[in-house]
Order: structure tokens, then sequence, then C-alpha cells
């Protein structure tokens, strides 16, 4: 085989090596083409249906406000409405030397977050004509030992549905409640105390 031959074969082999490369790079670009195309179709598609369907909005559960305990909060309207017409005010005396302490001699202590409060003509004015009622949040699993000390101290215990009196005749009372206890310096005056919550 002369040289000149040998040139020929190897130029055709060589163009078809070209020829069977390009066809192949041609061919897998078609590939990636076919490809490519659904796959930014289906984007596209999704970035629609995404933009067209509603957005979920989270919404939180609303935590209640705890109602504030006031003398207000913890006196029937009734109550209140009788106090106006005397012409009475209302302060907080919590704490203070001067007035009732019904919670004091609990076996516990005072509970937290108590609230006594007295009705009058004013702070400023020195008179009994005043009237105290107080409230506390006593669980009833905390109940028990408080009552049988008021027992031993004197009082009597009648129970009405869910609540506990303890009252002594003709004078002051308690109301034992499922979550408070409640005081008045008459027992009748149970009936205008009321669970803060009560008041929203």
């Amino acid at each position: 085989m002369s040289k000149r031959t040998i040139w020929i074969v190897v130029a055709v082999v060589a163009v078809i090596a070209g020829i069977v490369i390009g066809l192949l790079v041609f061919a897998g670009n078609a590939d990636d083409t076919a490809t490519a195309s659904p796959t930014a179709s289906a984007m596209a598609t999704e970035t629609r249906l995404a933009a067209e369907s509603p957005t979920p909005t989270l919404s939180a559960t609303p935590t209640p406000t705890p109602t504030a305990v006031t003398c207000d909060t913890i006196s029937t309207d009734d109550f209140r409405d009788m106090m106006a017409e005397n012409g009475f005010v209302s302060w907080e005396t919590t704490g203070e030397q001067i007035g009732a302490r019904p919670f004091d001699a609990f076996p516990d202590g005072p509970p937290a977050d108590q609230i006594v409060c007295r009705w009058g003509d004013g702070p400023e004015v020195a008179t009994d004509n005043v009237i105290d009622l107080a409230w506390a949040p006593l669980p009833s699993a905390d109940q028990s030992g408080t009552q049988d000390y008021l027992i031993s101290q004197g009082y009597t215990r009648s129970h009405n549905d869910a609540t506990v009196l303890i009252s002594v005749e003709g004078g002051d009372g308690y109301l034992f409640t499922a979550s408070d206890v409640r005081w008045a310096p008459q027992a009748d005056y149970l009936q205008y105390i009321q669970s803060p919550d009560a008041a929203q």
C-alpha cells in the first residue's frame, strides 16, 4: 500500500470519526434541550400555581389576658351600684395595719395575690362607716387545712353545691370555691364578691 493510499484512508477515517463525534455531540445537546425544556416548564407551572394559590396564614391562638385583680373586678355590679348610691368610693387596704386582714391567720399565711378592699367616704375620712370585702386565689387542693383551722377557731361549716361556707353566726364568713376564697364582715355580703374573671 502506497503512502498516498494510507493518507487517504487516514483522512477518510478522520472524516468519519469527526462526523460520528459531531452526531454524538448534537444528540447530547438535543437530549439536554429536551430534558431542560420540561423542567423549565414544570418550574414555570409551579411558580404560576404558587402565585395563584392563597398563602396560608398562620394565626396564633390568642392567649386570654388575665383580668386585673382590683376592687371593681372582685365586686359585683349590684354591690358597686349600691355603694355609688351611698356616695362611697373604693380603695385597696391589702397589707395595711388598719383595716381587715382576713387571710393573715391562715396556716400557710395569706394567699399570694390576695386583695382587701374598702368602700366608704374615702381613705382620708376617719369613720367606721365602711364595708370591707376580700378575695384571694386558693386552689381547692390547698383549702382543707385552712378550713379545718377556721373550724378550730369556732366557725361552722356548711356546703352548698360546689362551695363551702365557713362562718360565725351573725359575723364574718369565708366562701371557698374550687379556685378561690372570699371574705366579708357579714356572711350575707359574700354574695357581692366574685372572681375577677367574672368581670370580663
